[in-house]
């Protein structure tokens, strides 16, 4: 779920002559996966060698005792030092996309190195991309209106981030920039939301602003500056109608043996005092007492 954080801002449109391209990071690890969609085979090259395109169905790539091994079509075919740069590009014109694990994606995937793992990056059209995040951020039964919304929110997040991670890609597809599934959260609903807002992006004084969104806040949001420090005008407290979320409220639990292993250095957590709070009564600072001398802020 989504609902928007931030107060409302002016909308105004993206000026560019053609639709921008975004970069996301999709996956991360030290075994990949690719498979065609049933029969059609999907394309292969190598940037680094130069090699044509060749026509696959699957494409495992594993990372082995500091080696890389290839498997394409299910045989193993090249080995190679970890150190080697990797830069392959997998295109496809089927609709269905490219499997990756258990989701599909469209647009152009790249394959990379990064340290001793393997990244996978879909690069594909902002407007296809906000397809999948609308989808996935918010339930596809709300209205109509509720989804224009969040189309609005996720473009302004997306183009404000662009070009703003690391040189290989823009966002990630998890939480921790918005959440992006592929084609599996698309529906025509979505697709209307999208196209309908098409290029609508938020501004505050001729810029985009920071679109952040969430799915509760527990009856308030927080001001900016208790959060990060720093006074953000369009990102102030504000009262939020968010009571029957499921996460409107919640309790973790921890054992003693968790808290020690927290606060290693106090030898576990005894007592907490609150030494501030926030104007919605969050605690911005507190002194948490430990089984030692010594305390943690």
């Amino acid at each position: 779920m989504a609902l928007l954080l931030f107060s409302l801002c002016p909308i105004g449109k993206v000026d560019a002559l053609e639709e921008p391209k975004i970069r996301v990071l999709i996956a991360k690890g030290n075994e990949i996966a690719f498979r065609a969609d049933k029969q059609k085979l999907f394309s292969l090259k190598d940037i680094e060698t130069a090699n044509g395109q060749r026509r696959i169905r699957s494409l495992k790539i594993r990372v082995k005792n500091d080696q890389i091994e290839f498997f394409v079509d299910g045989r193993l075919e090249n080995t190679e030092k970890l150190s080697e740069k990797i830069n392959l590009t997998l295109t496809t014109q089927d609709q269905r996309g490219i499997w990756l694990g258990k989701r599909r994606y469209g647009g152009t995937i790249l394959v990379k190195r990064e340290g001793k793992q393997i990244i996978v990056i879909n690069r594909l059209r902002l407007e296809k991309y906000l397809t999948s995040v609308v989808g996935a951020e918010m339930p596809k039964g709300w209205p109509i209106e509720a989804l224009k919304a969040q189309a609005i929110a996720a473009r302004t997040y997306a183009l404000k981030k662009k070009n703003k991670q690391t040189k290989e890609y823009d966002i990630r597809a998890t939480e921790q920039s918005q959440v992006y599934l592929g084609l599996e959260s698309e529906t025509p609903r979505i697709r209307r939301a999208v196209n309908a807002t098409r290029s609508l992006v938020m501004v505050y004084k001729g810029s985009l602003i920071d679109a952040l969104f969430h799915s509760s806040s527990g009856g308030q949001t927080e001001d900016s500056y208790s959060v990060w420090g720093k006074k953000v005008a369009y990102l102030s407290s504000v009262k939020d109608f968010d009571k029957n979320s499921p996460n409107f409220e919640w309790t973790m639990k921890y054992t003693p043996i968790e808290l020690r292993k927290a606060f290693p250095e106090i030898g576990g957590v005894n007592t907490i005092r609150v030494l501030d709070r926030s104007k919605t009564n969050r605690v911005l600072k507190a002194l948490v007492y430990g089984s030692t001398d010594k305390a943690f802020y």
